[in-house]
């Protein structure tokens, strides 16, 4: 190609690309051209602020492009050839991410537990009931949900025996294994009622988070050995999403609980400023009051007062501007 040629090439490329190419290299940006026409703006087409070229706008629909008649499914992505990575260790991944944005939101504290529950079950290989336990005072285990009603039974026996692996799990806030419940030497009252009960392995996960104990998992199996090291690994896993949703859903039920309380309370103080001429504060002053004197629930007595239009019978009187602690049916100006 003569100087001249060349020339002309090059300012043919400039004036379609609108870009500055450099001479000698007409024939590579009109090779990028052609084979990437999408990626240069044109006549009606948007560039990267959404504008269209000398200043006319596009249809949508040119500007997307023709609907696609269907929408192409993805395959799993397998790690590279040289990665250690596992299936196994990829679908467990997959699981748990499943677990930890599966779970409903707001749910409550009962829908939760039964959904990590079911998710237990599928992940935990050899699994074949649970158990998920709230913590109360001084690590006591209270059931709340499970899978099995003999798993539940497991809990009485460890509760009569005095000792177990679910007690020592809470206390120490560590994974506790069991490869055969009847030669267990670490609970020997346990072990001895090992008959009592058709479990022979058992994993028991405590959950924690930021240093408070929430409660406990139990995994049970009726098979010798059933729960590895593997297992207690996932196992972990699964009681950290555990415990975030746990606590969340506490969270909401204490959330909701509020504002019901709130709701009944404001019923029974509309109660008793009607009745008996009281502002808001000292009709407040009076459920407190008798709720101390009667030794009952805030919530729960006003409750009472908003079915019935009744407190209970005993209980001091409220002067106005002076309120003390209840009402016995005598208005406040006659009080003495």
């Amino acid at each position: 190609m003569t100087s001249t040629a060349r020339r002309a090439a090059d300012a043919a490329t400039r004036s379609t690309t609108g870009a500055q190419v450099p001479p000698g290299n007409a024939g590579a940006a009109g090779a990028a051209t052609a084979a990437n026409p999408g990626d240069l703006p044109g006549p009606g087409r948007p560039h990267a602020h959404g504008h269209a070229r000398d200043g006319a706008t596009a249809p949508l629909e040119q500007q997307l492009g023709p609907t696609p008649t269907s929408v192409p499914v993805a395959t799993p992505v397998s790690p590279p050839a040289n990665s250690t990575t596992t299936p196994a260790a990829l679908d467990l991944a997959d699981q748990l991410a499943r677990l930890a944005t599966s779970v409903p939101r707001n749910a409550s504290t009962a829908t939760t537990a039964d959904h990590l529950l079911a998710h237990t079950l599928a992940l935990v290989p050899a699994a074949q009931a649970a158990v998920l336990y709230l913590a109360g005072k001084h690590h006591h285990l209270l059931p709340l949900a499970t899978t099995h009603p003999q798993a539940l039974h497991f809990t009485e026996l460890q509760q009569t025996a005095g000792q177990g692996c679910c007690r020592d799990a809470a206390t120490h806030r560590r994974p506790v294994r069991v490869d055969h419940l009847a030669f267990e030497r670490r609970w020997p009252a346990l072990a001895a009622r090992a008959d009592q009960t058709p479990w022979i392995s058992v994993m028991c996960l405590p959950l924690h988070l930021h240093g408070d104990l929430l409660g406990e998992l139990t995994v049970l199996s009726n098979h010798p050995r059933a729960f590895s090291q593997d297992t207690e690994t996932i196992g972990q896993l699964l009681a950290a999403h555990a415990a975030v949703a746990l606590a969340h859903a506490r969270q909401m039920d204490s959330m909701h609980q509020g504002l019901a309380h709130r709701d009944v309370i404001g019923q029974a103080k509309g109660v008793l400023m009607e009745r008996h001429r009281l502002s808001a504060e000292q009709a407040f002053a009076v459920l407190s009051g008798t709720s101390q004197h009667t030794n009952r629930k805030l919530a729960d007595l006003a409750a009472d007062l908003a079915e019935t239009g009744e407190l209970p019978a005993t209980g001091p009187l409220v002067r106005r501007g002076h309120p003390r602690a209840g009402v016995d049916g005598t208005r406040p100006h006659e009080a003495t």
